[in-house]
């Protein structure tokens, strides 16, 4: 009912019945909808690449400018912290949407470091080292630019590889 606070039933979208919510709200709200149900997978993938990086950044922050540690090594422990947090987001959450081809853990956690021996390892921790040693730009905004060259390769491998959908 019209603005009774009720939701209305549009389609596999409820849209409450708020007062005053004029149609191209409303359709714009059901649209707003749609693709985040749509792309829910790709936006839990993003939400655990942010989580991935504070990862990163706390465990470098822990070891070098907290421990001391040099950079490069304080870098790859960044790197491992990250890499194993983010392996279990994403399989306890992220990849979790619908059935995947079944392997093992172990065997997925395996081919997950393989992918970020390239995409953590080498994209990353070569992109902070290069600006940041190199370039004298600080780690806090070296990390976010190799880590954004990191994100469309890890995307693909996981999508593609490692969680990927079982045939229908």
């Amino acid at each position: 009912m019209e603005g009774s606070g009720i939701a209305e039933e549009t389609g596999a979208v409820a849209v409450p019945a708020a007062p005053g919510w004029s149609e191209p709200v409303r359709r714009a709200y059901r649209f707003s909808r749609r693709q985040l149900r749509s792309h829910w997978t790709f936006v839990k993938f993003t939400l655990s690449g942010v989580l991935g990086y504070v990862l990163y950044q706390g465990a470098l922050v822990a070891a070098y400018d907290i421990s001391g540690i040099e950079f490069f090594l304080s870098t790859l422990i960044a790197a491992e912290v990250s890499i194993i947090g983010g392996f279990f987001v994403r399989d306890l959450w992220v990849f979790t949407d619908g059935p995947v081809v079944r392997k093992s853990l172990v065997a997925r956690f395996l081919q997950y470091q393989a992918k970020s021996l390239v995409s953590t390892l080498v994209i990353v921790t070569a992109t902070v080292n290069v600006l940041t040693s190199g370039l004298d730009v600080p780690h806090y905004v070296s990390t976010p630019i190799g880590v954004a060259l990191g994100f469309a390769w890890n995307w693909g491998w996981e999508r593609g590889v490692i969680w990927r959908r079982q045939a229908p």
